[in-house]
């Protein structure tokens, strides 16, 4: 008896990896999309409101790809770079503005000390 014809396979199978873009008879199998954590780890490092999403994103994506669901575990990961990005930007924002403010007020402080 063989069992192999019944038992269910959770293997993605390659066809699902074929590059459509790819010229004709040169067809070549699709990377799967990373999870991204490196970008994840930033957003939780420079703007830590956007981590909770970008964590769920990047952790997502091995499930998606687990159930063959190619498009959606890409469409996460590139969620998640996005996500990255846009934290970095905010916690260089936030840093620039928290030295021009401290540059401002110690330059108040000493103006109004040396005046007494």
């Amino acid at each position: 008896m063989n069992y192999s014809d019944d038992v269910p396979t959770t293997r993605i199978e390659q066809q699902q990896w074929i590059d459509p873009t790819a010229p004709s008879g040169h067809w070549k199998p699709r990377e799967a999309p990373k999870a991204n954590g490196g970008w994840a780890v930033a957003a939780l490092l420079f703007f830590w409101p956007l981590a909770f999403v970008a964590f769920s994103k990047a952790l997502s994506v091995p499930t998606l790809l687990a159930l063959g669901r190619v498009q959606e575990a890409q469409e996460a990961s590139d969620s998640v770079v996005r996500l990255g990005k846009i934290a970095l930007v905010c916690g260089i924002a936030i840093g620039v503005v928290a030295v021009v403010l401290q540059v401002v007020v110690l330059s108040e402080v000493t103006a109004t000390s040396t005046i007494r």
